[in-house]
């Protein structure tokens, strides 16, 4: 598997200084920001391909001073002009959470960073925090996740496909089994397109966050589940198009008691929304691809950090 190409180069950093809106350069916009040559991070990842894990972020986390300084340095001239674009959405959207006093920067930065994530390739970024591959990209999935924390959550039905996997996700998905994703799922909350032989996820969401905003087609309505989620397989079927479907629901840390691996009643009602929609939903809009969420590519499951 080829690595993910690193987004944010490595270089030491500068914390952030207090203020009120985006601190602007002046750069010639048609030519890329120098970057200055610096020592890379002491805890900055290896460049080689080694395998070492998932890299692990909790939901929760903020990104600090560091990594958004490294952000905002990786993309030069862009940053400023992201950075306009979001205050303006943030007078437009206050669903947004606002930053407490003093974090005014920090929340522009996240907020940039996750604009960055989805305008890129997230499949490839998604890849690299999965096998821990993340090069430099570090700072920019701790700024993605801190992001994400800011942006109103979605309590509803989300779609997501692996292409071609039904095959592997028949061997991988069994009702009661508890799962854990390393990394973003993007997901869509409009019926995606479903080709033969893909797995069909139908997902529950609750803590899902609404990324419509800080995609050029809004219409896609992308839902994207944080890192570190976990999800519960509440049932499976074939499809008549010879493809895998897959009913999951978001399990929240609080749930985790009650999850035994028998669904209740609350889930048997959440199922039965999951499955009207995987049947009655038109497909609207191009397949939100994902990988078999909750396992390796070697097809193990992942196994959660101890809490």
């Amino acid at each position: 598997m080829t690595p993910a190409q690193p987004l944010v180069p490595a270089q030491s950093a500068a914390p952030d200084e207090p203020s009120t809106a985006p601190e602007t350069t002046e750069t010639d916009p048609t030519t890329p920001t120098e970057l200055p040559n610096a020592p890379a991070p002491d805890d900055a990842p290896s460049d080689d391909n080694t395998p070492t894990g998932p890299h692990v972020l909790a939901a929760d986390r903020p990104s600090t001073p560091e990594e958004r300084q490294l952000v905002r340095v990786s993309l030069g001239w862009r940053y400023d002009t992201e950075a306009r674009e979001i205050v303006v959405l943030l007078a437009e959207r206050p669903g947004i959470r606002t930053a407490a006093a003093g974090q005014a920067d920090a929340m522009v930065t996240e907020l940039v960073a996750l604009r960055a994530f989805l305008a890129a390739d997230p499949g490839a970024l998604v890849t690299a925090q999965r096998t821990g591959r993340i090069g430099t990209d570090g700072p920019l999935l701790a700024c993605v996740t801190g992001g994400l924390r800011r942006v109103p959550s979605y309590r509803g039905v989300a779609f997501a496909t692996v292409p071609g996997g039904a095959h592997a996700g028949r061997g991988h998905y069994r009702p009661g089994r508890l799962l854990w994703e390393p990394a973003p799922v993007v997901a869509s909350a409009r019926r995606t397109a479903v080709r033969p032989d893909d797995v069909d996820f139908v997902l529950w969401s609750s803590t899902g966050r609404r990324c419509e905003d800080f995609v050029p087609d809004r219409e896609t309505l992308p839902i994207i589940f944080s890192p570190s989620t976990r999800f519960g397989v509440l049932a499976t079927e074939e499809t008549a198009a010879g493809g895998f479907r897959v009913y999951l629901t978001e399990v929240r840390t609080r749930d985790l008691h009650r999850w035994t691996g028998e669904t209740a009643e609350a889930d048997d009602r959440i199922l039965t929304r999951l499955r009207d929609a995987a049947r009655n939903a038109p497909a609207a809009g191009p397949s939100a691809a994902v990988p078999l969420i909750g396992f390796k590519p070697d097809d193990q499951p992942f196994t959660p950090p101890a809490d």
